[in-house]
């Protein structure tokens, strides 16, 4: 699955077993000033682009759909390039070259991506400082605390491209949802 938005480009690399949805992997980039100037359809092609380019030695030699909120890519695929750019034609036959499929899902329903792509407009955290999270997180009593009672959130260890340690997230509503440490609040 794959999402962009104004600031950023984010997917999730995910493997169907059985009944079930697991995720192999995540990516999320900011995008330069001159990306942000691309057109919607631009900016959509750039996070196929640089998610097949990120997890390419992992979908080499499989069948792999793309999942995009964005119709008119579906569509990309299958015209005559006749208007394209040359970048489109560039970011299109490498992407060619690794996926076998890609499909529209409903923007409401694209909440993994979403997230990824959109934690650019989070103020409440900087995101340069993932791994310090991580490090309070793992010290933090009321972290631990809501890990052992009952509630209704689901704390799970995920990982993300900006660190190579896990931070714990709320996943009870379909959003990832970082939980937030006292210090960085």
């Amino acid at each position: 699955m794959i999402d962009t938005s104004d600031f950023a480009v984010g997917a999730v690399l995910q493997q169907h077993i059985e009944s079930t949805v697991e995720p192999l992997g995540f990516f999320f980039r900011k995008l330069s000033a001159t990306e942000k100037k691309y057109s919607t359809f631009d900016r959509e092609l750039l996070s196929i682009y640089f998610s097949v380019k990120h997890f390419h030695y992992m979908l080499e030699g499989r069948e792999v759909v793309i999942y995009t909120d964005h119709k008119p890519l579906v569509f990309a695929f299958t015209r005559k390039h006749d208007n394209s750019t040359p970048r489109q034609i560039r970011y299109l036959e490498l992407i060619s070259q690794f996926i076998t499929d890609i499909r529209y899902i409903a923007g409401r329903d694209n909440v993994v991506t979403d997230t990824f792509s959109g934690i650019w407009q989070i103020n409440l955290l900087n995101l340069n400082d993932f791994d310090g999270l991580a490090e309070d997180q793992f010290s933090d009593p009321e972290l631990q605390s809501l890990m052992g009672s009952g509630t209704g959130l689901e704390l799970r260890p995920m990982y993300f491209a900006l660190s190579e340690k896990p931070l714990y997230c709320d996943v009870s509503t379909g959003t990832v949802r970082p939980y937030v440490t006292k210090s960085f609040r």
